[in-house]
């Protein structure tokens, strides 16, 4: 479950982060697991759990059309219905540990260790494991090991650690 509070206002005399109203909330689905973290990047929401990673899109949503952008408004902060990352059985493109995941000047990176992956957000999803190196991060990247990841500015690189537990 994620739940929201009202838009905060500079006059506001009141706390509104503290203030959870009745329906302020949506519910995901629970056979994917914990919630394990949440990015916000170009108008997305991210919502990892152990084994997905659901798209959100807070208000205002929308719609360009030939001649311009019709924004459309709604009463509920996240009042459009979560589109999961990718649809599987199984799930895929979770995170399992808040250590796993880095943004840079090159996107948003997160690591699924159960499944042996590295995704790159950007606005779209790249999987970074499959560029040629598909067969090591499943070997290494095993599921009961600790994973870190971390970004050099200097060299421009990303940094992926495991260690068994």
């Amino acid at each position: 479950m994620l739940v929201f509070s009202p838009v905060s206002q500079d006059e506001s005399v009141t706390d509104n982060y503290t203030t959870l109203l009745t329906n302020d909330y949506i519910d995901l689905p629970a056979h994917r697991g914990q919630i394990t973290g949440l990015k916000y990047i170009n108008n997305r929401l991210l919502v990892h759990t152990e084994d997905t990673t659901f798209i959100l899109q807070p208000n205002p949503q929308s719609i360009n059309t030939d001649q311009s952008t019709i924004y459309i408004a709604s009463a509920n902060f996240l009042g459009t219905p979560e589109q999961e990352l990718y649809q599987t059985d199984l799930g895929y493109g979770g995170l399992q540990e808040k250590m796993a995941q880095v943004s840079s000047k090159h996107g948003y990176v997160w690591v699924d260790a159960n499944r042996g992956e590295i995704f790159n957000y950007t606005g779209k999803i790249d999987t970074l494991s499959r560029e040629g190196l598909m067969y090591y991060f499943k070997n290494k990247l095993p599921i009961d090991s600790t994973v870190r990841v971390g970004y050099d500015p200097f060299y421009e690189r990303l940094l992926v650690t495991s260690k068994e537990r």
